[in-house]
Parts: C-alpha cells; sequence; structure tokens
C-alpha cells in the first residue's frame, strides 16, 4: 500500500492549475530560480513524436552498464507514478517525492503550476540529491515550451518528428519540428534522427548551434544482410566508428543510432562491446511487449499515432489476421491509427479509457466502419472486460494486440501483473 499522504499530494497537484497543459516557461523558470535547482552532471534532453522513451532508456543503460550513475525522467507513468523519475533503474519512494513536493509548493507561493510542471521539477530536486553523472531528460510534448527545457541540454536529440499534438504544436512537420529543436543550446549537439527532415527545420537547427548532426547525412546506419533479422550497421563519420547491432523488435533502427551518437557526444570511452550486449537484449514496459496468460498470447505496444503503429506492425507476420484491444484519445488521430490497422485486424474490441480525454467506443466503431463495413466489434467499458472476453475464447495461433495508448497499456499491465491499478 502506498502512503496516504503521497496520494493525496497526486490529487492535490492536479488541483494547482486549471488547465492540464500549458506551454510556456516563465511561471515555471520562477519557481526553479527560486528553489536554485543546477544540474550537477551531463544532461541529454530527448524530444520528438515517437522513439523518446526507447531512446532514452537506451542511452541510460549503455551508461549504467559503464559504471555511470543516472537519473532517468520519462512520461507518463505505466502502473506507478513513482516510475516517472528513475536512478539508476531504481524507482525513488513516496517520502522522497513528498518532501520534493513540499519544496516546490513553498516556494511557489502564488505561482501555478500544472501537474507535468510539478513533477518535473520533483524529479530535477529528486536527481540533484543524488551524485550522478548523467541525467536524461524526456519531453512531455514539443520541446521549446515544455517544461524539461527550462534546464539547458548538454546534448539535444530528436527523434522524429511527425503529426501529433497539433492543436499545440502546429499543423505541419515543419511548425513541428520547429518546436522541437527548440531544446538545443548554443555551441552544444543536436543530434536529428528525423529522416526526410524538412529543410526548415534544418535551417532552423543550424541557427541554434553550430554542431548539428543529423542522420543520412553525418552519420549512417544500413542494414547488414549477414546479420540476423534485426541486424543493423551504424557508421558514425565524426567519430571513425562503425558498429554492428541487432536489435529487439521494438527497436526502430534510426533510435539506437541517435543514442549511441549522443553518447559519443558526451565522452569517448564507450566499449563497443558493451552497447552490442545492451541494445541487444534491451526490454521496454509497453514497447511490443509479449505476455502470455495461460495458453493465450498478447501483444502490447504504446503506439498511439499513425507512425508509430506502422513502425510496429513492421514486426508482425504480414500474412496472419489478428484480434485488437484498443482504446484512445480523442485529441489522436484516431481514424489514422485504424486506417493503419485495418488490414491485419480480423476483430475489433474497442475499450473506453478512464481519462478526460477518451476518445470513446462510439467514436472509434464509427470510425472503424467507415473504413470496414461489417467489421466484427465489440464494445466494453474497460480494457480488463476485453481481456477477459478474450481469455474466454478459443486460442488462437496469433497474439491478441493491445494498442493506442499509455491508458490503455497501463489498464492491460495492471491486470497482467497481479490485476492492481495504475496510479
Amino acid at each position: 500500500m502506498g502512503l496516504p499522504e503521497f496520494a493525496t499530494w497526486l490529487d492535490t497537484i492536479q488541483q494547482f492549475h486549471s488547465s492540464e497543459i500549458e506551454l510556456g516557461l516563465e511561471r515555471l523558470a520562477q519557481v526553479a530560480q527560486r528553489l536554485s535547482i543546477k544540474p550537477n552532471a551531463t544532461v541529454i534532453t530527448i524530444a520528438g513524436t515517437n522513439g523518446k522513451g526507447s531512446t532514452a532508456h537506451a542511452i541510460s543503460q549503455i551508461a549504467q552498464a559503464h559504471g555511470q550513475r543516472v537519473g532517468l525522467y520519462c512520461s507518463p507513468h505505466f502502473l506507478r507514478f513513482t516510475e516517472r523519475a528513475l536512478i539508476n533503474n531504481q524507482e525513488q519512494t513516496e517520502q522522497q517525492w513528498i518532501e520534493a513536493f513540499e519544496r516546490i509548493d513553498n516556494a511557489r507561493q502564488e505561482i501555478p503550476l500544472t501537474f507535468f510542471e510539478f513533477t518535473t521539477l520533483a524529479a530535477f530536486l529528486l536527481f540533484e540529491a543524488q551524485e550522478l553523472d548523467l541525467w536524461v531528460l524526456e519531453v512531455g510534448l514539443g520541446g521549446r515550451l515544455d517544461a524539461v527545457n527550462i534546464i539547458d541540454s548538454d546534448v539535444a536529440i530528436v527523434t522524429s518528428i511527425g503529426l501529433d499534438h497539433q492543436d499545440f504544436l502546429g499543423e505541419t512537420r515543419e511548425a513541428i519540428g520547429f518546436e522541437k529543436v527548440g531544446i538545443a543550446r548554443c555551441d552544444k549537439p543536436l543530434i536529428i534522427g528525423a529522416q526526410d527532415c524538412p529543410q526548415s527545420v534544418l535551417k532552423q537547427a543550424q541557427a541554434l548551434t553550430k554542431h548539428l548532426h543529423v542522420i543520412d547525412r553525418d552519420f549512417h546506419l544500413h542494414r547488414h544482410l549477414h546479420l540476423s533479422g534485426t541486424g543493423h550497421a551504424f557508421n558514425f563519420a565524426n567519430q571513425q566508428q562503425n558498429i554492428e547491432i541487432s536489435l529487439p523488435p521494438f527497436f526502430v533502427p534510426s533510435n539506437a543510432a541517435v543514442a549511441i551518437q549522443a553518447l559519443y557526444q558526451w565522452r569517448s570511452d564507450w566499449q563497443v562491446g558493451v552497447i552490442q550486449e545492451v541494445l541487444g537484449s534491451l526490454e521496454l514496459k509497453g514497447r511490443a511487449q509479449a505476455v502470455k496468460h495461460g495458453s493465450h498470447s498478447f501483444l502490447l505496444d504504446v503506439g498511439h499515432n499513425p507512425q508509430a503503429v506502422e513502425a510496429f506492425m513492421t514486426h508482425l507476420d504480414q500474412s496472419k489476421c489478428y484480434s485488437v484491444i484498443i482504446g484512445m484519445l480523442k485529441d489522436k488521430d484516431t481514424l489514422g491509427v485504424l486506417q493503419q490497422l485495418e488490414p491485419m485486424i480480423e476483430h475489433w474490441s474497442l475499450v473506453n479509457l478512464d481519462a478526460g480525454r477518451n476518445a470513446g467506443v462510439d467514436v472509434l466503431r464509427a470510425q472503424v466502419l467507415s473504413i470496414e463495413p461489417g467489421a466484427q466489434i465489440d464494445q466494453f467499458d474497460t480494457v480488463k472486460q476485453a481481456i477477459e472476453h478474450q481469455l474466454s475464447q478459443p486460442v488462437k495461433p496469433t497474439p491478441c494486440l493491445i494498442l493506442g495508448s499509455f491508458f490503455t497499456i497501463a489498464e492491460g499491465l495492471a491486470f497482467f501483473e497481479g490485476g492492481g491499478e495504475a496510479s
């Protein structure tokens, strides 16, 4: 059981600001100044439409395997709020979070902070309290005006640029890319892993820093036929390195490339064998995660936009049909995701999510039928109900997919890991 005070704090923080999201750094910077927040380690900041989490975890794991102490900040969480800030893979205690919350609340006084802003500051305080070598910070939304960007990065990464969060970031890849490269700092490296990056974004990046590293221009990756089906080689021209790696199925090769490139911008004494071992065995919750429950198989993935779902589907057997349990948020491209999935789905289980931005099963049903009239569809109030229904059906040769949102995966993991509730 968690501390009652901790649950109360989480509820209270939700009430401190009238908006769930408010981009801008002025309020946050004031509070950070009052707290005298100053990183005592190298900082790598990661923005991108997709791939931020896997890239952040890869950098963290490689650095730790070389004896570095690493603070990793990612969001959202799956089962426990304390998953958001890890120090050498360890969650910090609820009491440590409470103490950070108290410091922030005392410092902010009259200044309203969103939930994400409050928790970002708390993570920074947790990291400051430790002797760390590296902070790895995942941007929550966009980049330039995201809370994480109050910290100056020593190395900045943009993993990908796609259409997502258009209400906040703009309607085009050019506008969204402008926001994401805003995490760069003058005279510090910026690494862009977005293939086919808009020229206007590259021009903006070059104006921000003289140390720009662009995939397929300054460093390269290509498939090696003599390696296994997931084998790729990465060539880093400026390091004169050529690293061959077999990647786990969820790991997009370009994300592995930018992770390695970022590490080499920090320091040069990495052991290639260690990098190969870490990346080859990397596992992440909610990223093409295989789960067995009795005789039934499930495959969970947090993909919640068309680009992420397209990447996930490349790992599926293209000749087979799947069942899917899917719940989505209304501010996502729900139709685009469903269109990506449709060619391989024979049965749809649509679920409501316990979130204010829930798209709703009626909306999803109408969209599925618009692209596949006569589709086989079931509707459920919860992911748990949908999974229980799936378990009552005959076992199929293909796993049941669970997709659409971090909320969807969190509910699925809560069921599979003991029936608990995500918090």
